[in-house]
């Protein structure tokens, strides 16, 4: 096993070499705790909206949430109701929000020649339903149904399905937690199938929905995403995603073929798409555990002895790598997984999404078959392939 030291002395090395230390921001996007970004003026879009109360010919309802990069609104127009997503800024923001657009065309475009190919029905991804990127940019996207709450017993708490309470050490319920599993393992499948890796995967991009008069967990938030038919942009592809949702192997990997150009340029092509889909995988079993136990991975008893998480003391980008690459240890706690309602099947079934071959179709069946066997309720899944 490598001293703990070992990475930290690696990325000291690696940080003299560059020029600029602040450069290293740039391979670490999609962290909800970092917003460097939005200390800059709001996106002509948001003063649009604050100004005008619409934006071109949606008129806005009101406002529904803020991310790292965008601000979400409901909006009307000719009598139907979408979300309206804009960039918080006209720098960052902006160039993910129309990765976005881009990556959900493709989605649409290929959706109905991937239905003649195994697939009986259309995984829970979020659909878009129109975009802008001239003077305006801006994404229209479904307005999804209510989400599913529920009450903490303790508590007295109601918190949804994609915003777990970490404070209360409590998790969801395992039937949730199967059904966003079950769910964000179709839809992982069905993006990677059309060589798209979502590269920020966590229960906090997922909205507990009815779709079709059935409970459904929708993935959304491809801000992040790369097409993994793009060349360049795998050889420029830098770290992404939240922390606690990053395996540690993941970040080794990344670090592993680092460069000046990126942290794939010196990697073959083929195994970097395997390391950005196992990633999706991974990272899924990481939200999977944090939506279980409501103890997010990467945690350390404080002093109380009470769970908390390695990264409150984390304020830069350098100091959330650092933190991964010499967290001691498995960053899953298996007891607490076992604990859980349907314990030992879930801790089953992180450690098959963990796998290195998980990105096959045959380890791919065997957590589905876990999940059918373990939760044992008919009805609950929806069948997706043939």
């Amino acid at each position: 096993m490598q001293e703990r030291n070992f990475w930290t002395e690696e990325l000291s090395k690696w940080l003299e070499s560059q020029k600029e230390e602040e450069d290293l921001g740039k391979f670490f996007a999609g962290q909800e705790t970092l917003a460097e970004e939005t200390r800059q003026a709001g996106s002509k879009e948001l003063r649009t909206i604050i100004d005008t109360g619409q934006i071109e010919d949606y008129k806005i309802l009101e406002e529904l949430g803020q991310g790292a990069d965008a601000r979400i609104y409901k909006a009307r127009k000719d009598g139907l109701d979408y979300i309206i997503k804009v960039p918080l800024t006209d720098g960052e923001s902006k160039t993910r929000l129309k990765n976005e657009m881009d990556i959900s065309i493709k989605i649409k475009w290929l959706t109905p020649k991937k239905m003649e190919n195994g697939w009986r029905q259309t995984p829970h991804i979020i659909q878009m339903h129109d975009c802008r990127k001239g003077d305006l940019t801006f994404a229209v996207l479904e307005l999804l149904e209510k989400q599913i709450e529920r009450t903490y017993k303790k508590t007295g708490k109601t918190i949804a399905l994609a915003v777990p309470d970490n404070a209360a050490n409590q998790g969801q319920h395992s039937t949730r937690v199967a059904l966003y599993a079950w769910d964000t393992l179709h839809a992982l499948e069905f993006m990677h199938s059309m060589d798209i890796a979502h590269r920020d995967v966590k229960h906090q991009n997922a909205m507990a929905t009815h779709r079709n008069g059935k409970l459904a967990s929708v993935l959304f938030d491809l801000g992040t995403a790369v097409d993994l038919t793009h060349e360049e942009a795998i050889r420029t592809a830098k770290i992404t995603g939240t922390p606690a949702y990053l395996p540690k192997k993941t970040v080794m990997d990344f670090w592993k073929y680092h460069s000046n150009g990126g942290f794939y340029s010196s990697c073959p092509l083929n195994r970097t798409k395997l390391i950005l889909k196992r990633g999706d995988y991974g990272a899924l079993a990481h939200s999977i555990v944090h939506l279980l136990t409501g103890i997010p991975p990467y945690s350390i008893s404080n002093v109380d002895g009470e769970p908390t998480s390695v990264f409150d003391t984390c304020d830069t980008n350098i100091g959330f790598i650092n933190t991964i690459l010499n967290y001691p240890g498995d960053p899953i706690n298996y007891d607490s997984i076992r604990a859980q309602m349907h314990g030992d099947m879930f801790a089953k079934v992180v450690e098959r999404l963990l796998d290195p071959l998980i990105a096959s179709r045959t380890e791919l069946d065997g957590v589905r078959l876990l999940l059918e066997e373990g939760m044992n309720m008919e009805g609950l899944f929806t069948k997706y392939r043939e």
